[in-house]
């Protein structure tokens, strides 16, 4: 009878195991239309394969690299989730109607203890109600009210910097300073108090401190993840200790100022609600909160014609807090890492900022729209080092990437960016106003918690500006779309490349910067491949002395059989480059090249990937061949990648002369398109010759080719 009962009890086991690995096995073949990198193991699939340090965020680039619009992703045996990469597809998914779209429960679960059912953590209708009745608390019209504390707590904030320089102290930790400014302002403009930050610490504000530390190691530590463990423990305790402190001092100040309208509301018997109009002329968020119930006919109205609880007001505040603090900390403290290591762009942003003060120390609302350079400098910087490096969002229905069906409108954007936008220009404006940034004494690694830091700190060296030195700034403003050099150390960006680009820039502006990548094939009876290196490198200096002050960049790879060019300049130059092609495509006899194709032409694009123009010869064997079972959707998702990667290296290695050192090219091997890739591509029928694109092109009724894509002789399908 035991052994039956054993028999049974092992039966029911393996049922149950059979039952999680099918259900698993189903759930991963659910994404198999998406790229799958290789895992550390079927059970714990690619959990734990990437890290928060600059080591794990280095693989990610890399991922990022190699698998270009998304792919899946297996955290252990229960959690499988489509990482996107690429922007087209990460908007249409955040473009998602809210009934539909909700957020990940598990991690925005840890902060429900101390941020309530605010509007970060809610999702579907509940969130669109409250948005509504949030939205005009960040009205133009209010954020104007702001711009006041801003320039005082910065002021006070640079006063105290320069105590520091007078001690003979000139490295601070650039992340610290901007944590206690953001914090002295969020704490004015929500609760009309400053709880002296950049001094000692309030019990407050170490509170909040204290619970975004607590929030990163409960994330970190899987077994923490476990509620009933986590809050017996002393992390939890001390977690929730933080949270009684935060929570008093958020439900005192909303009390007491319910308490003071209705007094106010009984004395003069005046209706006091927020519909835009209302003039206070010292308005907090907290007012405005409390006075979000608008008419039903208002535009800020509530279906229900109410207000919010005491309870969701003092939610909403704790969420402004949390959220505007680290983000905005993250966000200023990487762009003056940023303007340090690229001293010429933050010189003409001290130069613009400095053209408004008219030797002030102040800036008005007005003034922020017209930090036009400064403004892309910030939108670069975000960009490159992102607060936020993911999202994670869960969908009620399926959802489709781009190029099967349109997903209505209502994107779920951040309600408080034009507040933080407006913050960061102001401080960037009066902190260059007044210092210059200098790289600091060692290297700069990332490192990601609940936002983009800086491991060890972000220490940075400063230097008060007198007047004399800062009246030769005004000879840098002049805008120009910034493209910082991140990662770099000073020596690397002072490259011939920068040098030729700073020396051409005035004449340079004009041109639009376009890159085109073509394949052919070398015409059989070639002796020898140097001549077609030579006919480009003749075509490029013959184009660049018909347009002074013009740089055509790039690289030809020479293979056997075959030829991969890419190239980089102006609209002007790449038509007759494309002109060349066509005439020898055209040419009788064949020229040194057969049957050329366009892989790719990208108008108007950011930056380079090349600092001059190159070419290499590659031999048999030389370079490994490509997966034979590969789709041909990622054969050329893969050598793009692979030019992309190519310019790094050559950008490394300071690579500036025309032919590249063989040394070179057997360390890059990995990176370097095979034969067979670009054999295959040219066999495809999706790619147009230049004869084929150049009539398109003139043709009028197809001016919708001028957009940066991959063209097939159907559709164009966008990288």
């Amino acid at each position: 009878m035991f052994s039956i009962m054993v028999l049974f009890v092992c039966a029911l086991l393996c049922a149950f195991v059979c039952m999680i690995v099918t259900q698993i096995t189903l759930k991963r073949r659910a994404l198999r239309h998406f790229s799958l990198p290789p895992q550390r193991n079927w059970l714990l699939g690619h959990m734990g394969m990437m890290g928060h340090d600059e080591e794990g965020l280095n693989r990610i680039d890399t991922l990022i690299g190699q698998y270009f619009h998304s792919c899946a992703w297996f955290l252990g045996p229960f959690c499988n989730i489509v990482r996107l990469f690429h922007p087209e597809h990460i908007k249409s998914l955040l473009s998602a109607p809210a009934s539909i779209t909700f957020k990940d429960k598990i991690f925005y679960g840890f902060m429900k203890p101390w941020l309530g059912n605010c509007l970060l953590l809610q999702s579907g209708q509940e969130w669109s109600r409250h948005r509504k009745l949030l939205t005009p608390a960040f009205h133009f019209d209010i954020l104007k009210k702001y711009v006041s504390v801003f320039n005082q707590s910065t002021n006070s904030m640079l006063e105290e910097w320069h105590r520091i320089l007078a001690t003979g102290q000139n490295t601070l930790d650039l992340f610290e300073q901007m944590s206690c400014l953001t914090l002295d302002t969020l704490l004015k403009c929500t609760f009309s108090c400053s709880g002296h930050t950049q001094g000692k610490a309030s019990q407050y504000t170490a509170a909040i401190s204290e619970l975004s530390k607590l929030l990163v190691q409960r994330q970190h530590y899987l077994p923490y993840h476990w509620d009933w463990l986590y809050w017996r423990s002393e992390q939890g305790r001390r977690f929730q200790k933080a949270c009684d402190v935060v929570h008093a001092f958020t439900a005192s100040i909303v009390q007491r100022r319910r308490a003071e309208l209705s007094e106010k509301k009984e004395r003069t018997g005046e209706h006091l609600e927020f519909t835009a109009g209302y003039k206070r002329k010292e308005t907090d968020l907290i007012d405005l909160l409390l006075l979000a119930k608008a008419s039903q006919h208002g535009s800020t109205s509530d279906e229900k014609g109410e207000g919010l609880t005491n309870e969701e007001i003092q939610a909403h505040a704790d969420m402004f807090m949390f959220a505007g603090h680290d983000s905005t900390t993250s966000a200023l403290s990487w762009i003056f890492y940023n303007l340090a290591m690229n001293p010429d762009h933050q010189e003409r942003c001290r130069a613009e900022a400095r053209s408004l003060m008219h030797g002030g120390h102040t800036l008005s609302w007005e003034d922020l729209s017209q930090l036009s350079f400064t403004t892309m400098c910030i939108k670069e910087s975000l960009r490159l080092h992102s607060p936020v490096l993911a999202l994670t969002r869960f969908y009620s229905q399926a959802m489709s990437t781009p190029g099967n069906r349109i997903i209505p409108p209502g994107c779920l954007n951040c309600i408080g960016q034009n507040f933080a936008m407006a913050e960061m220009k102001m401080v960037v404006a009066l902190i260059l106003s007044r210092f210059q940034i200098f790289p600091g004494p060692g290297p700069v690694r990332r490192l990601y918690q609940l936002v983009l830091r800086a491991e060890g700190g972000m220490n940075l060296c400063i230097k008060a500006i007198n007047e004399s030195e800062s009246s030769k700034s005004n000879r840098y403003h002049h805008t120009q779309t910034p493209t910082f050099m991140a990662g770099r150390d000073l020596q690397e960006h002072e490259s011939m490349f920068s040098r030729l680009m700073e020396r051409h820039r005035s004449k340079r502006k004009r041109f639009l910067l376009h890159r085109l990548v073509v394949l052919s094939r070398l015409s059989p009876g070639l002796e020898d491949r140097s001549t077609v290196a030579g006919h480009f490198e003749k075509l490029n200096l013959r184009l660049q002395r018909s347009r002074p002050g013009e740089d055509i960049t790039g690289l030809l790879l020479l293979y056997p059989q075959h030829t991969l060019h890419a190239t980089e300049c102006s609209t002007e130059t790449l038509l007759l480059i494309l002109e060349d092609l066509k005439n020898m495509e055209e040419t009788p006899h064949g020229g040194p090249l057969l049957n050329p194709k366009i892989l790719l032409v990208s108008h108007d694009i950011p930056t380079r990937h090349f600092q001059s123009w190159s070419h290499v010869f590659l031999n048999q064997g030389q370079v490994p061949p490509h997966t034979l079972e590969q789709g041909l959707e990622e054969v050329l998702k893969h050598t793009l990648n692979q030019i992309q990667r190519l310019g790094l290296h050559l950008r490394n290695h300071a690579v500036n002369s025309p032919v590249i050192p063989d040394e070179l090219v057997k360390d890059w091997s990995n990176d370097l398109p095979p034969e067979t890739a670009v054999s295959r591509l040219l066999q495809t029928e999706m790619l147009l010759s230049p004869v084929h694109y150049m009539a398109i092109y003139h043709s009028p009724q197809h001016q919708h080719l001028d957009s940066g894509h991959v063209f097939s002789s159907a559709r164009p399908s966008a990288v």
